[in-house]
């Protein structure tokens, strides 16, 4: 690549083996920014600074997220340091890097949940004690298939 060459290997009957582009090489595309909506979780470890918006960081595993929010939200987020994992919502700004991974740039708290961590024998129990219709069926998953595919709608006469 330094020297600005390519070359390709080739056997003793003149078949390309080896192609090596070197300086031939295309550069990679470089995506512009992404704004979009979207969720984050973790637990804020962080909440501060003079300006508005304050700055939040959120704990997520080994990922640390560096946030930005109005001083109304930051402070009710300062509630929650190193207690509580909080799902924020708000916008966002991505970029894709060369390796395909999306690097978050900046992303503006508009809200925030707290979040109640169970595990999954808890969540499933909870799950099954809500008061559905749908338990009541003989076969809920046929009713699905039948939505999906449009048969509930000649069932009940085109509805």
């Amino acid at each position: 690549m330094k020297d600005n060459a390519s070359a390709d290997s080739l056997n003793p009957v003149r078949d390309n083996v080896f192609h090596f582009p070197g300086a031939m090489r295309p550069e990679p595309i470089e995506w512009p920014s992404v704004n979009q909506g979207g969720e984050l979780y973790g637990i804020p470890i962080a909440v501060g600074g003079k300006s508005d918006p304050v700055h939040i960081h959120l704990a997520d595993g080994e990922m640390e997220h560096h946030l930005l929010a109005e001083r109304g939200i930051a402070k009710r987020i300062a509630a929650y340091l190193f207690t509580d994992t909080i799902r924020v919502k708000g916008r966002g700004t991505w970029r894709i890097a060369t390796g395909g991974a999306w690097i978050l740039e900046r992303f503006v708290i508009d809200d925030f949940d707290v979040i109640q961590v169970v595990t999954l024998d808890e969540a499933i129990c909870k799950l099954r004690n809500i008061n559905a219709e749908w338990k009541t069926f003989g076969d809920p998953l046929a009713i699905v298939e039948d939505i999906r595919t449009g048969e509930l709608r000649k069932l009940n006469g085109g509805l």
